[in-house]
């Protein structure tokens, strides 16, 4: 909790403090489409929800400096069939794993055009762990991997999108988003997080031209 509110209020102090060289503050939401990478088993992505609170400060007409915090859950499940020791199939079952994190990037953005824009943006991003649990045939289960997970996450954001201009002060984009983890997840094994999500937002910008 105490790692939670130090990324909420070093977020709020950054974004009041931008204020006065152009900026603008916004909400997107939109499903996330996650999995792992090297795992030992083959996994499906799981739908999941991407929601958060943008912020981007203005360099100039073409770039920009964008953060925020976003809540975004991970995770995938995996069908697997155990045998007797006659390779004979005694039981089949889906295991699925979810992960809750807090997610602040920070990324360079290029913004192409007037009243409507393409957004193209890259950058790290920093993810805290802040709830996880497991699933056999949706019952709950113990996970070694989960057990020993790291409670942070890092990686690199891609982005492309458009915005449409509403007026001068609302827009409104819709965006692809695919986040790439770099770290390992767990302590147990080199598992990593992949996931691709469609965004859409709303934003309300305090330029003074």
């Amino acid at each position: 909790m105490k790692n939670i509110l130090i990324i909420i209020i070093t977020f709020i102090s950054l974004s009041i403090n931008a204020q006065d060289k152009g900026f603008s503050i916004g909400l997107e939401a939109g499903p996330s489409y996650p999995n792992f990478r090297d795992f030992y088993d083959e996994n499906e992505f799981k739908i999941c929800l991407n929601v958060g609170i943008t912020t981007k400060y203005f360099i100039n007409k073409y770039f920009s400096i964008n953060s925020g915090i976003r809540y975004e859950r991970k995770g995938a499940t995996y069908h697997r069939m155990f045998t007797n020791k006659f390779s004979e199939p005694i039981k089949e079952g889906s295991f699925s794993w979810k992960l809750d994190y807090l997610v602040v990037p920070l990324l360079i953005e290029l913004n192409l055009g007037k009243k409507v824009n393409f957004l193209l943006s890259t950058g790290p991003f920093l993810g805290y762990l802040f709830n996880k649990y497991s699933t056999f045939n949706n019952e709950p289960i113990e996970n070694i991997f989960l057990e020993y997970s790291n409670k942070f996450e890092f990686g690199i954001t891609s982005n492309i999108g458009v915005l449409f201009k509403i007026n001068k002060k609302l827009s409104i984009k819709i965006e692809g988003r695919n986040n790439w983890g770099i770290s390992t997840i767990t302590k147990y094994g080199p598992l990593k997080t992949n996931s691709f999500a469609i965004i859409t937002g709303i934003s309300y910008s305090f330029n003074k031209e």
